[in-house]
C-alpha cells in the first residue's frame, strides 16, 4: 500500500500535469455562464457536438489562457509533421460522434466562488470510426497497410457507453461569470477517492506561494524537495494564480505526508540528482526557461539500482541487480545485468516509444524545459508551461521522417528502430522507411543471423539495457529456444 508521503507527492504532480494535458486541444475565450449548472449544461453541450473548442470555452479562463497559443502551435506541429489532416475540424471532430443523455445533477457551495456540481445521472454514449478520423498521410498510411494485410477494409469502429453517475465536476467564478475548472474538478476526484477521505481544505486559507530568487534557485529548490519528499516546498514553488489549486488543497497533503514521518526509509524518493549543470534562457511573456546541459540521476531500491548520465552529448545507462532468481528463468538462478549502455544525438534508433518526445532520456534533446516566471519578485515553476514547453520543444525537433518511424515501430514494424552500426556490423543493407514489413523483417533476420558475437553497439528497439545481439546466439544462428527475444547474456552470480 502506497505510503501518505508517496500518496501526496504523486496527488502534487498528478494535478500539476494534468494542467499540461490539456495543450492536445484548441482553445478560445469564451464569456462563462450564469450560474454553476449553466457553466456545467455548456460543458457538456459541446461535448455532445464534438466541440473541443466549445469544451474549452467552458473551462476556467485561468486554465486556458496559458494554453491558447501552446495549441495553436500544436495545430500546426501535427500538421507539419502529417499526423493531423489540413482539414481537421475542431468544431465538430469527423470519426466521433458523443451523446450525453439523463443528465442530472446537485449542487453544494465549497467558498466564496467555488460551487461543486455533483452528477447524481447521465451518461455519455461514444461511437468511434477511425477510418473517418482527420488523421494525416503519417498515420493514414499506416492504417492502409492493415487493410492490404487484411484484404480488405478493417473494422475500426467501436461503442462504448460513460456512466456520470458520481462525477464531481467544480465551477469557479471569475469575473462574474461561471466555468468549470478542470484542475479543481480533478483534485476533487482524487480527494475523493482517497482512502480515508480526506475532508475539504479550508479554501483561500492555505499553502502560501514562496518563490526563490532566481529562474535556477527554483529549479534545484524544486529537485531538492522532489529528492526528499518535501510535498510543501513543492507547492510553495508553484505560482499562487495558475496553481490556486494546490495552494488550497496543500494543507490536506501536507498532513497526509506527515503520517509517515516517523519512517526513517521514507525521507527520500530513491532518487538521487548530482553533476546538475543548468541553463538559463529567454522564455515567451517574460518567463525564463531552465534546462540542464547535464546531469547524474541515480535511482536504488531493494535490489536494484539505476544509473543515467547525460554529458550534454550523449547518455549512459547503467543497471545492476541483486534481485534472488528463483532458479526458474532461462538464466537457471543467476542474476542478468546489461553492460552500460550509450546512446548520442543523432543515433537514428532514438526513442522510437514516443514520437520522440523522450528522446531527452536517450541522448537526443534537454531532458526537460522548466519554465519559470515572475511575481512580486520572486520566481516560481509553472507546471502547465513546463509541460508544454518540454513537449512542444522537442515536438519542434521531429521530422515527418522521425514520426513515420516512430508510428511504424508502434505498429510492429520493430526492424526501423535498429542502429546502424547493427546493420554495418552484419553487411545487411537497411531497409529504407518506406519498405514493406515483409521486406523489413526479412532483412532484420538476416542481419540477426549474421551479426557477430562480438557486436557492441549501441542499443536495438527494445530500449537501453537490450542490444540486438539479445535476439538469441548471433554466431550460430539461432534466436533462443522460441525462435524469439531472449533475455541478455551478461549474468551476475546471486550472493550467496
Amino acid at each position: 500500500t502506497p505510503k501518505p508521503r508517496r500518496i501526496a507527492t504523486a496527488l502534487v504532480s498528478a494535478v500539476a500535469v494534468a494542467a499540461g494535458a490539456f495543450g492536445v486541444v484548441a482553445l478560445a475565450a469564451g464569456d462563462g455562464a450564469d450560474s454553476p449548472e449553466a457553466a456545467v449544461d455548456a460543458f457538456f453541450d459541446a461535448i455532445d457536438h464534438e466541440d473541443v473548442i466549445g469544451v474549452m470555452e467552458a473551462l476556467d479562463p485561468e486554465e486556458r489562457q496559458i494554453l491558447r497559443p501552446a495549441v495553436e502551435d500544436t495545430g500546426n506541429q501535427a500538421k507539419r509533421v502529417k499526423v493531423a489532416s489540413e482539414d481537421l475540424d475542431l468544431r465538430h471532430v469527423a470519426g466521433v460522434e458523443l451523446q450525453v443523455e439523463g443528465l442530472a445533477y446537485r449542487t453544494a457551495p465549497m467558498a466564496v466562488g467555488l460551487v461543486a456540481v455533483d452528477l447524481t445521472g447521465g451518461r455519455v454514449n461514444t461511437s468511434t470510426d477511425i477510418n473517418k478520423f482527420p488523421v494525416g498521410s503519417t498515420i493514414s498510411d499506416i492504417l492502409e497497410k492493415d487493410n492490404r494485410k487484411a484484404g480488405k477494409t478493417v473494422d475500426r469502429e467501436s461503442s462504448d457507453s460513460i456512466d456520470l453517475d458520481g462525477v464531481r465536476l467544480v465551477a469557479v467564478q471569475r469575473g462574474g461569470r461561471w466555468h468549470v475548472s478542470a484542475l479543481y474538478s480533478i483534485a476533487e476526484q482524487i480527494r475523493r477517492d482517497g482512502d480515508p477521505v480526506l475532508a475539504l481544505p479550508d479554501f483561500g486559507h492555505g499553502i502560501v506561494a514562496k518563490g526563490a530568487v532566481d529562474p535556477e534557485t527554483a529549479v534545484r529548490d524544486a529537485i531538492a524537495a522532489a529528492t526528499t519528499l518535501d510535498v510543501r516546498r513543492l507547492i510553495e514553488l508553484t505560482p499562487p494564480g495558475e496553481m490556486a489549486v494546490l495552494h488550497d488543497y496543500g494543507p490536506l497533503l501536507v498532513e497526509a505526508s506527515a503520517d509517515s514521518a516517523h519512517d526513517a526509509g521514507d525521507k527520500s524518493s530513491g532518487f538521487e540528482v548530482s553533476d546538475l549543470k543548468l541553463k538559463v534562457t529567454d522564455g515567451p511573456a517574460g518567463t525564463k526557461v531552465v534546462s540542464a546541459t547535464s546531469f547524474k540521476l541515480t535511482n536504488n531500491t531493494e535490489y536494484d539500482r539505476n544509473e543515467i548520465v547525460f554529458d550534454g552529448t550523449c547518455t549512459t545507462f547503467t543497471y545492476t541487480s541483486t534481485y534472488p532468481d528463483d532458479g526458474q528463468s532461462q538464466n537457471n538462478g543467476e542474476m542478468w545485468a546489461p553492460g552500460p549502455q550509450k546512446i548520442c544525438k543523432g543515433d537514428a534508433q532514438l526513442n522510437p516509444l514516443g514520437f520522440g518526445l523522450l528522446n531527452p532520456m536517450f541522448g537526443g534533446g534537454e531532458l526537460l524545459r522548466v519554465v519559470t516566471e515572475q511575481h512580486d519578485g520572486q520566481w516560481f515553476i509553472s507546471p502547465t508551461r513546463s509541460v508544454i514547453e518540454s513537449t512542444l520543444g522537442n515536438l519542434r525537433d521531429l521530422t515527418p521522417e522521425d514520426v513515420k518511424r516512430t508510428v511504424r515501430w508502434w505498429a510492429g514494424d520493430y526492424w526501423i528502430a535498429d542502429p546502424d552500426s547493427m546493420w554495418k556490423a552484419c553487411g545487411v543493407e537497411k531497409p529504407s522507411i518506406d519498405a514493406t514489413s515483409a521486406q523489413g523483417e526479412k532483412a532484420a533476420q538476416d542481419c540477426y543471423d549474421n551479426l557477430p558475437s562480438s557486436y557492441e553497439g549501441p542499443p536495438g528497439p527494445l530500449g537501453p539495457f537490450y542490444s540486438p545481439t539479445d535476439y538469441g546466439d548471433a554466431s550460430s544462428g539461432s534466436s533462443g529456444s522460441s525462435g524469439e527475444f531472449a533475455p541478455p547474456s551478461t549474468t551476475l552470480t546471486v550472493p550467496g
